[in-house]
């Protein structure tokens, strides 16, 4: 008879050897309700804690990840993020808090270059194909921070009505420096 035998390990531990804003890439403070790109190894399968929170997850593959900060993270200075894996833990990052720190998503997914925008036909919104004069666009982005109305941390999105960024904290789009 033959003899089989079967090695049963463990899954590595996650290791983060990065946290950027998920539209422009860009490190440092992270915002309230801010959708993160996480990079490193052994990310796959991941739960998110922030503050011992689990956060909300959107994908994970084994080297990136995509996590949303919690809106309760406003009423603080700085929080843990730790990223855990069957049952074992990354090393803890310490996140600096910003009241926002803007990110706009960019056609060509780099965090430079045209905006992701879209027409108010819905088109996308490109040199060959800008808005009409008066017209409407609508721009996808991240990080702006808290926002009027209760947001529940983990649930979706109203669809009532949209939420809007703090009246103190408005954000100022320019056009072509203008």
């Amino acid at each position: 008879s033959r003899r089989y035998s079967i090695n049963v390990g463990t899954l590595p531990a996650p290791q983060l050897d990065a946290v950027v804003n998920s539209a422009s890439y860009q490190a440092g403070a992270v915002a309230p309700g801010e959708i993160l790109a996480l990079f490193g190894l052994n990310l796959d399968g991941i739960r998110a804690l922030i503050n011992g929170v689990p956060a909300p997850i959107l994908y994970t593959t084994p080297t990136q990840s995509s996590v949303i900060v919690p809106f309760a993270s406003a009423s603080r200075d700085s929080v843990d993020l730790i990223l855990e894996r069957a049952g074992l833990q990354s090393l803890p990052l310490r996140l600096r808090i910003a009241g926002a720190k803007p990110g706009i998503y960019t056609q060509n997914g780099s965090g430079q270059g045209a905006a992701a925008a879209l027409n108010q036909n819905a088109s996308l919104n490109t040199e060959v194909n800008p808005a009409a004069a008066g017209g409407v666009i609508v721009v996808y982005g991240t990080g702006l921070g808290e926002l009027e109305g209760a947001v529940i941390d983990g649930t979706p999105a109203a669809t009532a009505a949209l939420a809007r960024v703090f009246v103190e904290r408005q954000l100022r789009a320019t056009l072509d420096g203008e």
